[in-house]
């Protein structure tokens, strides 16, 4: 056992280049290289999708409870997709569930 270099297990060297691909993948998204994956990321999780699934969880809730998480809960959107939250005036518009853009029906609660 006369061995005149260090070996590098075949774990390691996988373990290195995961950590590479990492360190590549990152680098990308800070310098904004992979801008169709964060755009294709905010479509799915948009205010108003979360708005509305927020809605519903308090639809179901209120089912179950009889409080009025569903008719209490406000949202503050984007709705005409200026790039800003809308305002009232000189205050943050805010949109109940059962009113447009969010639109999220519960029939089985009154408000």
């Amino acid at each position: 056992m006369n061995k005149r270099g260090a070996e590098l297990s075949f774990n390691m060297i996988i373990i290195a280049v995961l950590g590479l691909l990492v360190l590549v993948v990152l680098g990308a998204l800070f310098l904004g290289k992979l801008s169709g994956v964060t755009d294709s990321t905010n479509k799915v999780f948009s205010p108003l999708s979360v708005a509305q699934a927020g809605c519903s969880t308090n639809c179901n809730s209120d089912k179950l409870t009889g409080s009025k998480s569903y008719c209490n809960a406000e949202y503050s959107l984007d709705a005409d997709n200026d790039g800003k939250t809308d305002m009232d005036g000189d205050l943050i518009k805010k949109y109940k569930c059962n009113e447009a853009p969010i639109s999220s029906i519960c029939p089985e609660v009154a408000c």
